[in-house]
């Protein structure tokens, strides 16, 4: 069953993580048998303070959506860490706007299901408050189990989550989450982070950079790909000596410049221009 089913949505509004309702699960199918799990006691583990960040921008904010829930899961299981959910909006400036969000939210299937729950909680909230109330006549052992708090999504920002968290985990992909960017603010903030640093970060989202920085290391038995760079100029005049004009070129052109290559596949001349 996906981490991110619909069932594991409906146990999250309720209050429970997907160990607690695959534990309840256990439970039922082993009382048909007379059985029962053996109460186990925890023991306390100092817990490390992480927030997780996915989402963003880029046109890769589908792919860190996935990333971002599995780096949830893994490191929630563990029991030794307190994992924050923060979900990366908008980029205004090479700053993102950042949202606290629980578990039920970052759940959900799209990330343009996350940005209108974080919009509009009104429904979840409803539904989490009717969970609440209704948790009062679950068993002892169930209630027990509830792990996971329901609350309105928040917004904070990076400084907040240095003084709130331990080691930021950062699971975007593209924009400025991987261009070295974010990391030369979590730099300067002295928060330690996952990747590369600032620099190369920074290098190496320019694929034409990283190859001649591989080649000028001269490394024995090692060659970068080799690659050509053509001007955007170059690529106009070719298109237009094929028929494609400069209105629909521009367009497409427009998607790109804004890093919004999924608009610019979208346009109906993409195929055109692709073939030729």
């Amino acid at each position: 069953y996906g981490v991110d089913g619909f069932l594991f949505q409906q146990a999250a509004v309720a209050g429970l993580s997907q160990r607690a309702i695959s534990l309840l699960l256990l439970e039922r199918c082993l009382n048909r048998e007379g059985k029962t799990i053996a109460a186990q006691t925890m023991q306390s583990t100092p817990k490390r303070n992480i927030a997780v960040l996915g989402g963003g921008a880029s046109s890769e904010r589908a792919v860190s959506r996935m990333s971002w829930l599995n780096v949830i899961h893994k490191l929630s299981v563990s029991g030794n860490n307190r994992v924050a959910r923060i979900f990366v909006g908008s980029e205004k400036n090479g700053e993102g706007r950042y949202f606290e969000v629980p578990a039920f939210i970052s759940l959900q299937h799209t990330v343009e299901e996350i940005e209108e729950l974080i919009a509009d909680p009104s429904a979840y909230l409803r539904a989490s408050e009717a969970w609440r109330r209704r948790a009062a006549a679950f068993s002892p052992w169930l209630r027990e189990r509830i792990d996971t708090d329901n609350f309105e999504p928040r917004e904070t920002a990076l400084q907040a989550l240095k003084d709130a968290a331990d080691f930021l985990f950062i699971a975007l992909h593209g924009g400025f989450g991987e261009d070295g960017t974010l990391q030369a603010q979590l730099d300067a903030l002295g928060m330690p982070y996952n990747g590369s640093g600032s620099e190369t970060s920074k290098l190496c989202m320019n694929k034409n950079k990283t190859a001649l920085a591989l080649t000028s290391f001269d490394i024995a038995g090692f060659r970068a790909p080799i690659q050509a760079r053509v001007t955007i100029a170059a690529v106009v005049d070719e298109l237009h000596a094929n028929g494609v004009d400069t209105d629909t070129l521009e367009r497409v052109l427009e998607h790109i410049r804004n890093g919004d290559f999924t608009g610019a596949r979208n346009e109906p001349a993409f195929a055109t221009i692709r073939r030729t």
